[in-house]
């Protein structure tokens, strides 16, 4: 297996995925020599890619739900195969948590995928012009789900033992059909990135470079350069000049893979009953840190150490900068066995999904902690701060217990609880299907009412919840081109195909999809900058990353021609009707996040036209403590200013106005303003986000 090495991971397919990309299969054993000849898929990443730029959950009020898991899988996921409207089983309800929950890191594959499945299908229009609204969102959000596919983690997986060479050949071999077929994963020890490869140079016979849409950069010339004869990669994760960047990414084989658009339209329900057939688990791991160990039949694997084990496979959620250390380490783990144990000594957030069930687990706080054991049908507990919550078979429970053994099978889960000795048994079944059993009065104590074990939205701890912006890129307002918008109304009928499901075709339906006021599919790709020069610091030696002394040339240029109805093996769309609208509206939401624990902010804000006039003195209370201040919301006119004056009972907190850079008039006093508007990165379907850190310095 690879050791353990850190990515953003690889996200999914929406309702655009054609069925005709190539095959998981694809790629021989073993190395063997690149064919250095130049390959161009026509791709434009500024005609091609979404020009907004990778987002974390928080940024959108939309959530993966019941329709996605529905346009997936089909009515498998439904209680009783009922469609319209679909309840959830509980555990695919579990399994759109984890989702969720995973979410919050970003969504770097989803953009990749997708942008990949609309220019293969030549959709209308292209997707440059879409914004990050309604269906466009799901499509990148479904995309997102199939990394939790246990096809898809063996399809990467296969590519990740491939050599340098081989994956070079794939992506030529590939691109010559004028198509995208793989998503490109990368990954060091402090973190990892997917990005979507369009076209390889080779500006000499061992130097390959592959020209790659990044979802972090939208827009913007990006690549990977390949040194063939040094055996070693080189990536630009953070850098505004990808010539310039001193934190570069390296890595050799095994830190990189692919991954077939294929695969993901083709694999199995993984939480469809009876017509489930998953051999092995896919764990969710995020905690605030790295001490966490798996522990199968081969072996102990844990983040701290990173020693690999047969039949264990993990690769990392979050990206990270130049720093050693990564804050708020998540990771997704393919164990091939359901039976293994789990040990979480720190505060985190797990989920496990084997096919026959979805289990998440939280503990609270950091501490001694014996294992959680695990099979197919059953889950152990032995600490009281750790929080249980099982489905299967629409049955759910969850238990906090100092002791909790949990058994489940066809027709019920039956919970062993013990508190102070005494064990009491309690039954989820067709009775009562949800059971939340507690032990807060030294009792055991089970609940049915009010329980609502089938939701979908993800409630993340303060302390493992990611920070808007991952660490060492630059603000939005760099890397992001914006425009006005424009709404669509386009007729779609969709046909997705799953082994569990069968095919299933939903009915053609007007869907809302948010483009730019200008639909041109022209355009060129901007000239790759010249390498030369002796300033430059990507570089391919054994010391520097640096280029050396080579200029590439720039992609050809490709043209869209804009039509009207276009047709592929699983989408239709026709545009029917072009409204403008305006962005602005006669009110927006201010939105407070908090991040960090152990201090209270207090919150005072007012609006108004004037600048450092306001009077200070005449501000709203909005919150007084950390628990109150998330997500606490108030009101002012759109466009004007907002004041906000922040004081707390401890020093170096900061305040970060959506792009996630520090404001230094903001430091322990707190003070300053800012104008919501669409064009303040904060500003998200009418609402600006304020995020209330507790240090000024953060290590990741």
């Amino acid at each position: 297996m690879k050791t353990a090495v850190g990515r953003t991971r690889r996200i999914v397919i929406g309702v655009l995925l054609a069925a005709t990309l190539a095959s998981c299969s694809a790629g021989k054993s073993g190395s063997s020599a690149v064919v250095a000849t130049p390959a161009d898929s026509g791709l434009q990443p500024t005609a091609d890619g979404f020009t907004f730029a990778n987002f974390g959950s928080a940024a959108s009020t939309e959530q993966f739900d019941s329709k996605d898991l529905v346009t997936m899988f089909g009515k498998a996921a439904c209680v009783g195969g009922v469609e319209e409207p679909c309840a959830l089983t509980t555990q695919a309800a579990a399994w759109a948590r984890m989702v969720n929950e995973a979410r919050a890191s970003g969504h770097c594959e989803g953009l990749a995928v997708q942008a990949a499945a609309r220019f293969d299908a030549k959709q209308n229009p292209v997707t440059g012009d879409l914004l990050n609204a309604g269906d466009v969102t799901h499509g990148i959000m479904r995309a997102f789900a199939t990394q939790f596919l246990p096809e898809v983690q063996d399809a990467t997986n296969s590519w990740a033992k491939k050599s340098l060479s081989d994956i070079v050949n794939e992506l030529v071999s590939s691109m010559k059909k004028g198509t995208v077929e793989y998503s490109l994963g990368l990954y060091t020890p402090t973190g990892g990135h997917a990005v979507l490869p369009y076209a390889v140079q080779f500006p000499s016979k061992n130097l390959a470079v592959v020209k790659v849409y990044d979802s972090n950069w939208p827009g913007k010339e990006r690549y990977v350069v390949f040194d063939l004869a040094a055996k070693k990669w080189f990536f630009s994760f953070n850098g505004q000049d990808p010539q310039k960047d001193e934190c570069a990414w390296t890595g050799k084989a095994g830190d990189i893979d692919l991954t077939p658009m294929s695969v993901r339209t083709s694999a199995t329900c993984p939480f469809c009953g009876a017509k489930t057939t998953v051999a092995k688990s896919v764990l969710l791991i995020r905690s605030t840190g790295v001490e966490w160990q798996v522990k199968t039949k081969n072996g102990t694997y844990s983040p701290s150490n990173s020693t690999a084990v047969d039949g264990t496979t993990v690769r990392g959620l979050r990206s990270a900068s130049c720093s050693k250390t990564v804050s708020l380490p998540e990771f997704v783990l393919s164990v091939d066995t359901p039976d293994f144990e789990l040990t979480l000594p720190e505060t985190s957030s797990a989920y496990i999904s084997n096919g026959k069930s979805v289990i998440q687990i939280q503990t609270t706080g950091k501490k001694a902690r014996k294992p959680i054991k695990f099979t197919q049908t059953s889950v152990t507990s032995n600490d009281s701060g750790t929080t249980v919550t099982l489905a299967a078979n629409n049955f759910a429970t969850q238990v906090t217990a100092d002791t909790s053994v949990i058994n489940f099978g066809a027709t019920s889960i039956v919970v062993d609880a013990t508190v102070n000795g005494e064990t009491k048994t309690v039954t989820a079944n067709a009775e009562a299907p949800q059971v939340v059993v507690t032990t807060d009065t030294g009792v055991v104590v089970s609940t049915t009412s009010n329980v609502n074990l089938s939701k979908v939205d993800a409630v993340i701890p303060v302390d493992l919840t990611p920070t808007a912006v991952k660490p060492g890129l630059a603000p939005l307002a760099v890397r992001e081109a914006t425009a006005p918008a424009v709404t669509t109304t386009i007729e779609t009928a969709t046909t997705i195909s799953s082994t569990a499901a069968g095919t299933t075709t939903l009915p053609s339906r007007a869907t809302t999809t948010t483009v730019k006021p200008t639909t041109t599919t022209g355009g060129t790709v901007a000239t790759t900058p010249s390498t030369s020069g002796s300033n430059s610091s990507l570089s391919v030696t054994t010391t520097t990353v640096r280029l050396t002394s080579t200029t590439l040339t720039a992609a050809p240029t490709t043209t869209h021609a804009p039509t009207t109805t276009v047709t592929s093996p699983t989408t239709t769309r026709a545009p029917t009707t072009t409204v403008p609208t305006t962005v602005a509206a006669n009110n927006v939401t201010l939105k407070f996040i908090v991040v960090g624990t152990g201090w209270n902010p207090t919150v005072k804000i007012n609006s108004g036209q004037q600048m450092y006039d306001q009077d200070w003195g005449n501000m709203d209370l909005i919150c007084t403590s950390a628990s109150t201040c998330q997500g606490a919301t108030t009101t002012i006119p759109y466009g004007n200013y907002f004041f906000f004056d922040i004081s707390t009972d401890q020093d170096q907190s900061y305040v970060a106005f959506g792009d996630g850079q520090c404001c230094t008039n903001m430091i322990n006093t707190g003070r300053g303003y800012r104008q919501c508007n669409a064009s303040y990165p904060g500003y998200i379907s009418k609402t600006c986000e304020i995020t209330l850190y507790k240090n000024f310095s953060f290590t990741y």
